[in-house]
């Protein structure tokens, strides 16, 4: 079966970033040179990108989810959250659709983050509870025409949501970083990650969810499974 054409100018965002140069940070730096065979995208939107059971193109943003049918030129939205004020998607996130039709997005909940005074990020006298960005994941079984309110997951100050697979058993695997209550001793200007397991399946509403413990002698590193 030939490969669905919406994976195609997913690939093209991939080769477009690479030939980003590393000192482009401000408005007036060159435009990036494409590869010969990519183009850019005739939208703005970050993605993840997942393919829709009709071959559409879906993706979310901070509120709502965006749905294309036309290789991205034009888009629909749906409203993700009931309240608007209560959740925040995270430009670091996560899309998975899997292989049972389920469209699971994880997010960090940036309308709860919370930071000390001054922040003072690593300090023996900050108190790592007082960094708080929460995880969540929130679930689909239309293809992101309708979601089912966002599970928590854990509060400490959160990153690195970028990575979520479906096992061969049907388990979804999410790794993401936390602050612990080892983190002012190991390390004083990043934090020790752990990798995070939440299990969300279509027959079930409730969540579970297990830390993978981190390596002792390598902070900040996230464990690979």
């Amino acid at each position: 079966m030939p490969r669905p054409r919406e994976h195609i100018f997913v690939a093209a965002v991939g080769m477009a970033l690479l030939a980003l140069p590393a000192t482009s940070a401000n408005s007036t730096s060159p435009r990036p040179t494409l590869h010969p065979k990519a183009s850019p995208l005739p939208f703005a939107h970050q993605g993840p990108f997942v393919t829709t059971g009709d071959g559409g193109v879906l993706c979310v943003d901070m509120q709502t989810a965006l749905y294309s049918r036309d290789e991205g030129r034009t888009w629909t939205t749906t409203p993700i959250f009931r309240g608007e004020k209560t959740y925040r998607i995270s430009s670091e996130r996560a899309l998975i659709r899997t292989r049972d039709g389920v469209v699971i997005a994880a997010w960090m909940n940036m309308a709860e983050i919370k930071s000390p005074p001054g922040w003072n990020w690593g300090a023996k006298t900050v108190e790592w509870r007082d960094f708080v960005v929460p995880i969540y994941v929130c679930r689909s079984v239309d293809d992101g025409k309708t979601w089912e309110k966002p599970v928590f997951l854990n509060k400490p100050w959160c990153g690195c949501i970028h990575s979520m697979i479906e096992t061969s058993s049907g388990r979804i695997v999410l790794v993401g970083q936390e602050v612990t209550a080892a983190w002012p001793t190991l390390a004083r200007a990043s934090c020790r990650s752990t990798g995070r397991r939440s299990r969300r399946r279509r027959s079930r509403a409730e969540s579970s969810c297990s830390a993978i413990p981190p390596r002792p002698s390598v902070p900040g590193a996230v464990e690979r499974i």
